[in-house]
């Protein structure tokens, strides 16, 4: 171990004391090296701020303030010449090369002094653990929201440097550029400054854009990779159909199983809960929602930006009956991770019954169903299987978010739940339209892809969501108003389904 550290620190001086002649073939060879060594320590990392936080438990909290000026100071102080330095390269990339070259290609922003900065950036995510390791020091909030993201972009930096990603530019230069504007406010915070709040919102919204910016640097990576202009594209990041469809085919079969289990596991659990206290999970329900809330604003973003651009340039019935562009790349793959999803959202059940809430056919039924129907129909590539996941998607983002604000203690207006019940009967009714349009060009022939089989689950499925979901809406707000008996459980329509 201790030649294996001896190994890696003479590596990474014999770069470091040369970073005007920075070559990113030496940075690839060190990271080779080094990436999983650096996901070992991901792992110490996570073992060691939950030991620290159950040892600070009764412990007074430390105050650590020099050493938070310092931390501060030094994580601004290097983000900010990163921003610059890096910045400033690939600029000069792209008003000499062209945009899409910084987004395919290992441009000049890749060597020398900004070449070494993006080095350098990738290794400081592990010197970043120490912002976490201050908070529980200091027993301060520690969310699940922190300690991911840390692990999450340490990993993906390494892993993804020797892939020689051009976009990989983009987000170094945007993670510096928020970095260097976040830990300057974290600085002067800690020095005692009042800051107005408003800052701290300004800082929450440049991250989100940067998130929303890198997912359209992306598409554009994916577009060009698709007219075969950009050879450098990972497809592990962005996925590829083909392989979609053979691991569809590959697991569709233990999802079912995995439906039988959860059918067994909610009523066993449900029987086991009639004589216990219900449970809280107040943090947890924050988590659960807000985690599938975002996935579904990602999805249907990315799924939709693509499925417009397909409409306006192949027409709305090749969308219908083919598996065009939005079925391959990111926005492939983001259908791919939506009929994976299905199984995650088994969670939402077992949250009801551990809360002992009422728990309704119409809410296992559809999960069922919904699971089934994307691993089984995914392989047979139905063109109207993106619609029907982009309109799911954009439903889950609203309702997701709407039960987010609820369970932590917003009070959100009754119709609010009203028009996500209803936009839920018109998701089922689009789809209805959307696949006689498909049938239409079937019996005219213009729909090769066409399979009757598929067709005919997703119209009994649809039809029975809307017979159900129908009869959920007249029952809870047409028969017996707000003294129907879903009300006085306090429920929701929505909390009882969401498919």
């Amino acid at each position: 171990m201790l030649s294996r550290l001896e190994e890696l620190t003479q590596g990474f001086l014999s770069i470091a004391i040369r970073p005007l002649s920075f070559n990113y073939k030496d940075g690839v060879d060190y990271v080779n090296d080094f990436k999983w060594f650096a996901a070992g320590l991901s792992l110490a990392y996570l073992i060691s701020i939950f030991a620290i936080k159950t040892v600070m438990a009764n412990r007074k909290a430390f105050e650590l303030t020099s050493l938070l000026h310092f931390w501060n100071a030094w994580l601004a102080a290097f983000s900010l010449l990163g921003s610059v330095v890096v910045g400033f390269q690939l600029a000069a990339d792209v008003f000499t090369q062209g945009f899409d070259a910084t987004v395919c290609e290992t441009t000049p922003v890749w060597h020398d002094l900004s070449g070494y900065m993006q080095w350098i950036f990738a290794l400081s995510k592990i010197a970043e653990f120490g912002d976490t390791f201050l908070i529980v020091l200091r027993k301060k909030p520690l969310i699940f929201l922190h300690w991911y993201h840390h692990v999450m972009t340490m990993n993906y930096a390494l892993f993804s440097y020797p892939a020689g990603q051009g976009y990989n530019a983009w987000i170094v230069w945007l993670n510096l550029t928020v970095h260097a504007v976040m830990y300057s406010y974290y600085l002067l915070k800690s020095a005692g400054f009042r800051v107005p709040a408003w800052v701290a919102q300004i800082i929450t919204s440049s991250q989100i854009f940067q998130f929303l910016s890198t997912l359209l640097i992306q598409a554009r990576a994916v577009q060009l990779y698709r007219r075969d202009e950009c050879p450098q594209l990972n497809e592990f990041i962005f996925g590829c159909y083909q392989e979609s469809v053979d691991y569809a085919h590959d697991f569709k079969w233990f999802a079912a199983f995995l439906s039988i289990a959860y059918v067994v596991a909610i009523f066993s659990l449900q029987a086991f809960m009639v004589n216990k206290k219900a449970f809280q999970l107040k943090s947890l329900l924050h988590f659960w929602n807000a985690w599938l809330a975002i996935f579904s604003l990602i999805g249907a973003a990315i799924i939709g930006w693509q499925l417009a651009t397909d409409f306006f340039t192949l027409g709305f019935d090749a969308t219908v009956c083919e598996t065009t562009s939005v079925w391959h790349g990111l926005s492939g793959y983001m259908q791919l991770l939506f009929g994976l999803s299905k199984i995650a959202e088994f969670g939402d059940t077992f949250l009801i019954v551990l809360r002992k809430r009422p728990l309704i056919f119409l809410h296992w039924y559809h999960h069922v169903m919904t699971l089934n129907y994307a691993m089984f129909s995914y392989p047979f590539g139905q063109g109207y299987n993106a619609w029907i996941v982009w309109l799911n998607l954009t439903v889950h983002a609203v309702m997701y978010s709407y039960y987010m604000l609820k369970s932590a203690g917003v009070r959100v207006p009754a119709w609010v739940a009203q028009i996500i019940t209803s936009s839920q009967i018109f998701q089922f009714l689009a789809t209805l339209l959307i696949q006689a349009r498909a049938v239409q060009l079937y019996r005219r022939n213009e729909c090769a892809e066409f399979n009757e089989f598929i067709f005919g689950w997703c119209l009994l499925m649809e039809l029975s969501y809307v017979a159900l979901f129908g009869h959920f809406f007249y029952e809870s707000y047409l028969s017996g108003g707000r003294k129907n008996k879903y009300l006085k459980e306090k429920e929701t329509p929505t909390h009882k389904k969401d498919e």
